[in-house]
């Protein structure tokens, strides 16, 4: 199973004091693929496909903890994802699908969506208005819990 792939999120926040901020994040956490062994079925063999995808949106509050350095700040965040996921399976008979009932290839979907706590913690670097971050955001989720690490550039104003 391929389960680390590209992700990437955009994000717009405040900070209204120096400890405190808030921050609402649309999320793509790309996807994941599985193909099975084959599966004995008859004088067949049936291969199996599974492919998740998953994106969202978040809001988070965020605790900046007090530093003496004041180019670096650390913080912790926690909040609210809505987490969308998708699944398709895909079913195929090797040698001859007609022969073993799955002709074409039979496909099964399922779709969901999951509104739970997500929390993580970063650390970002200040240059003048440039801001260079880096963050790991957790998401728990029903029998999932996906996780994002991201290294990103941001501007303040």
């Amino acid at each position: 199973m391929n389960d680390r792939h590209s992700a990437w999120s955009v994000r717009l926040g405040i900070r209204p004091i120096r400890f405190v901020g808030a921050e609402v994040e649309y999320f793509d956490l790309g996807s994941a693929t599985l193909a099975t062994s084959p599966i004995p079925f008859g004088q067949f063999s049936l291969y199996q496909t599974y492919d998740v995808k998953m994106k969202g949106a978040g809001v988070y509050g965020l605790l900046y903890l007090p530093l003496p350095l004041p180019l670096l700040d650390v913080y912790a965040k926690a909040g609210v994802a809505r987490v969308d996921s998708t699944l398709v399976v895909t079913n195929r008979c090797i040698p001859s699908p007609g022969l073993c009932g799955v002709d074409p290839p039979f496909l099964f979907r399922n779709s969901g969506t999951d509104t739970r706590a997500a929390y993580g913690a970063g650390a970002q670097l200040e240059f003048g208005s440039l801001r260079v971050r880096a963050e790991y955001l957790r998401f728990d989720g029903s029998g999932a819990h996906p996780s994002l690490a991201t290294l990103g550039v941001g501007w303040a104003f």
